[in-house]
């Protein structure tokens, strides 16, 4: 039998714009620079902004590219800001994955979503608001693979990286 695409993070794809998809699981986040729609499908994830600058997919199959452990600026092409994307696989333990696991379910009762699949009481997919509040961050947890992919995204507003290129030069 053929595995389903979404069961493994390494086939895990980004792409920046592209068409809505239908969700799961969603909820809305107030940030400072903007409100966005996080949206859970399947074991992956969805973000746009409600002013209309930015989609943001993480999922299989997106037409995108492999997101590495590192940093991507995503030019939106909107006057002001920018995001930036982080992103990561990590390898947990049963008992590691436990922990995070519940932690998210905990901060998803006030802020975020959480959506649970079944097969395993630890494969889910979080999206939360960062603890800074200028962006998200997302989990995707496949406990058959004892991995967690993870990603931050940071909403750039150019006046606050212009301050902070000024304040650098002097």
């Amino acid at each position: 039998m053929h595995e389903p695409i979404d069961l493994n993070p390494d086939r895990l794809t980004v792409a920046f714009g592209g068409p809505l998809q239908p969700a799961l699981a969603s909820s809305t986040l107030t940030l400072p620079t903007t409100t966005v729609e996080v949206a859970v499908l399947s074991a992956s994830h969805q973000v746009r902004t409600l002013e209309g600058h930015a989609i943001e997919t993480l999922a299989c199959n997106t037409g995108g590219r492999m997101p590495g452990p590192r940093r991507v600026i995503v030019h939106t092409g909107v006057d002001r800001w920018d995001m930036a994307f982080d992103y990561i696989v990590e390898t947990v333990d049963p008992t590691g994955l436990a922990a995070l696991v519940g932690h998210l379910r905990e901060r998803a009762r006030t802020e975020g979503v959480v959506h649970a699949f079944p097969g395993h009481p630890h494969a889910v997919t979080a999206v939360l608001p960062t603890p800074s509040g200028d962006g998200w961050a997302t989990w995707h947890c496949y406990p058959e693979h004892g991995r967690v992919a993870r990603s931050t995204t940071t909403v750039l507003a150019h006046d606050r990286i212009a301050v902070a290129v000024h304040g650098a030069s002097r």
